[in-house]
């Protein structure tokens, strides 16, 4: 059977959010800014559902998006010689200005080579797919961020439940094990990554901003 995959599309709040918030970002002038736009409207360029990941949840087995959060959406698109992302964000926002759940707005606009990476492997990824003999069906994929693995992947949801999910990195700082535009199972995957995974985990996150606070307290005397 051949391998299908698709890309789930964001609603029209999305475009909203891309088309009112560009300009506190770009000029209309800037390269990026209607390639963006017609991202956004599904006219050219990419848009792909953000999970975020942290290294105990690479850990814990089983697939990945039962324990990743949605945090929004990576609307993509060349720019000029370069290329450029506008990341939305729907994560509940506090404080002053509270956002419910749900609610997008663009966060922030990315522009260089690594935006152009993750275009380059929705390219690729397609014939990786058709090329690797242990898939085949129907897939649906996602963008997953792992900051505490130093790693950005797409991710082959198979709709299929009895079926593999696989992971398509296209950035990494492990360089031990790992390849960039490679597919990988999820399993495989967590074996490749295990090791700095286990030691992340070993790290105290919060502890470490705590003392830099007090650091930086101390430092200017308040």
């Amino acid at each position: 059977m051949p391998v299908a995959i698709t890309k789930p599309n964001p609603d029209n709040k999305v475009e909203n959010a891309v088309k009112n918030g560009l300009a506190s970002f770009l000029k209309t002038s800037d390269p990026a800014w209607q390639p963006l736009l017609n991202a956004a409207a599904g006219t050219g360029g990419e848009r792909l559902g953000v999970f975020t990941l942290g290294a105990s949840a690479v850990l814990a087995g089983g697939s990945f998006l039962t324990r990743a959060r949605f945090g929004g959406w990576r609307i993509a698109a060349g720019a000029g010689g370069s290329a450029a992302a506008a990341d939305i964000y729907t994560m509940e926002r506090k404080g002053p200005v509270p956002i419910p759940e749900g609610e997008p707005r663009l966060a922030c606009v990315r522009i260089g080579p690594q935006i152009g990476n993750l275009l380059r492997a929705i390219e690729v990824v397609p014939a990786a797919a058709a090329g690797e003999p242990q898939m085949s069906g129907a897939y649906k994929l996602h963008l997953v961020l792992m900051p505490q693995l130093f790693t950005e992947a797409l991710y082959l949801e198979s709709e299929n439940p009895s079926a593999a999910h696989w992971v398509f990195p296209y950035y990494t700082l492990i360089r031990k094990n790992l390849s960039v535009r490679t597919l990988y199972t999820e399993a495989t995957f967590v074996d490749k990554v295990g090791p700095v995974a286990r030691k992340q985990v070993g790290f105290d996150y919060d502890a470490i901003i705590e003392r830099e606070k007090a650091a930086t307290r101390a430092h200017l005397g308040i």
